[in-house]
């Protein structure tokens, strides 16, 4: 009898268990009327805080139009950049949109859902450019001191990459640019558009000198085995981009409408620019979000 009751009880914890592993998410979502959207809100015009406090930018919208598109609304929970995978794998939310590149490292930890966004690398120096940087080729001299945010893209191409400049990492993006007004960072490391709004806003004293690197595609972020819910945000941006409504999202932000694709080959903007034709990009860039932030 102990033997039968012992049994019966090994196969309700197994079953219990093989529940929690097939769970479907995305029904969990639609129960519950909302998904939680974890992002590092320290990187405008992506994700930041206005003058309210309030979560505003480019990925806030595209979050919310998701979400409306999967029948619940988005909640947008503030988490650091450098936990954000663990994070989401431990369920402290339910999926990342955070300007984050698609990389074969973070694959094998978390799926990705197809590009919403292709971006690439650009060097901002202090303003007049002392250290006469023209390009990447420039970077790695002795005592240049080179600012990125860690676990980022930009902190392991610097890692890669640089050998003889001091690389200064920090958790977040915006800690950077205090650091550059100070004279303690002659090259801050980031996304283009990223970089030049903090430029043309005045947030930080540098400039953009050029941008480098192959372009790098954002993507959403979801814990492996999620198929049904990786399944349907893919069927949303696909509508998103077919219907125009991510073409408005962008232009509101970047006052250019996007192109793309499912496979992200011609982009949404392309950034991979000369860096005579940055200060265009910064006006392209600009203008809107002042515009937004008022």
């Amino acid at each position: 009898m102990k033997k039968i009751a012992f049994t019966l009880a090994l196969f309700a914890l197994l079953l219990f268990a093989t529940a929690g592993v097939n769970a479907d998410q995305l029904a969990d979502i639609k129960a519950a009327g909302k998904i939680v959207v974890g992002s590092d809100t320290t990187y405008p015009p992506f994700e930041f805080r206005d003058e309210s406090g309030n979560i505003i930018g480019f990925d806030v919208d595209f979050a919310k139009e998701l979400a409306s598109r999967l029948g619940v609304t988005a909640e947008i929970k503030s988490v650091v950049w450098d936990t954000i995978i663990p994070q989401l794998k431990n369920g402290e939310f339910d999926i990342i949109i955070s300007a984050m590149t698609i990389t074969e490292e973070r694959s094998q930890e978390i799926d990705f859902s197809i590009p919403y966004y292709n971006s690439t690398q650009a060097i901002l120096v202090y303003k007049g450019n002392p250290w006469n940087i023209q390009d990447e080729n420039d970077l790695d001299q002795e005592g240049l001191k080179v600012g990125v945010q860690i676990g980022t893209t930009s902190d392991i191409w610097a890692t890669q990459n640089l050998k003889k400049a001091t690389i200064v990492r920090l958790d977040t993006f915006d800690a950077l640019f205090p650091k550059m007004n100070l004279k303690e960072l002659d090259v801050i490391l980031g996304d283009l558009p990223v970089v030049a709004y903090a430029a043309k806003q005045g947030t930080v004293n540098g400039e953009v000198v050029a941008s480098f690197g192959t372009p790098e595609q954002f993507g959403v972020g979801v814990r492996k085995g999620e198929t049904n819910l990786l399944n349907a945000i893919n069927t949303a941006i696909k509508d998103m981009l077919a219907d125009g409504t991510y073409d408005k999202i962008f232009a509101d932000w970047f006052g250019t409408i996007g192109e793309g694709g499912e496979t992200g080959e011609t982009g949404f903007l392309s950034f991979n620019v000369p860096t005579i034709a940055v200060g265009f990009l910064f006006v392209a860039i600009a203008v809107p979000l002042i515009r937004r932030r008022q």
